[in-house]
C-alpha cells in the first residue's frame, strides 16, 4: 500500500517537472513569434497558458502545486505591470477615467432600476 502511494506521488512529481519544462520551453518560442507582429510577451505567455491548460489541450493538470504557481505568477504579473506603468499618464487621465466610470455605473444602475420596475409592472 505504501509502495503504491509512493509511486503515485513520484509520478505526479515527475508530471510537474514535465509540465514546468514544457511551459518554460514554450515561452521563448511564443515570445519570438509574437515579437514579429509587435505583440507584448505577456500576451504570448497568457496564450500559452490558455492553450496548454485545461481550457484547450489539457496538458497541464491542476493540483495544489500548480495552484501555488498560479498565484505566484499573478503576483509577478501585477508587479511587472506596476513597474511599467507611467504615473504621469495616470495623473493626466485620472479625471476623465473617473467621470467615465461613474457615468457607466450610473447608467447601469438606471438600467437595473428600469428593468426591475418593468418586471414588477408585468408580474404583480
Amino acid at each position: 500500500m505504501v509502495l503504491i502511494r509512493y509511486e503515485r506521488e513520484r509520478r505526479s512529481f515527475n508530471g510537474i517537472y514535465c509540465n514546468a519544462g514544457g511551459i518554460i520551453a514554450s515561452n521563448p518560442i511564443s515570445s519570438a513569434s509574437l515579437s514579429t507582429v509587435e505583440i507584448p510577451e505577456v500576451i504570448g505567455q497568457i496564450l500559452v497558458g490558455i492553450i496548454a491548460g485545461p481550457a484547450l489541450l489539457n496538458w497541464v493538470h491542476l493540483n495544489s502545486m500548480m495552484n501555488e504557481f498560479q498565484e505566484i505568477g499573478v503576483i509577478i504579473l501585477m508587479f511587472i505591470a506596476g513597474l511599467e506603468s507611467d504615473l504621469s499618464l495616470l495623473k493626466k487621465y485620472l479625471k476623465p477615467a473617473v467621470v467615465v466610470a461613474n457615468c457607466r455605473r450610473c447608467g447601469s444602475d438606471c438600467n437595473y432600476g428600469a428593468r426591475k420596475l418593468l418586471f414588477r409592472l408585468h408580474n404583480p
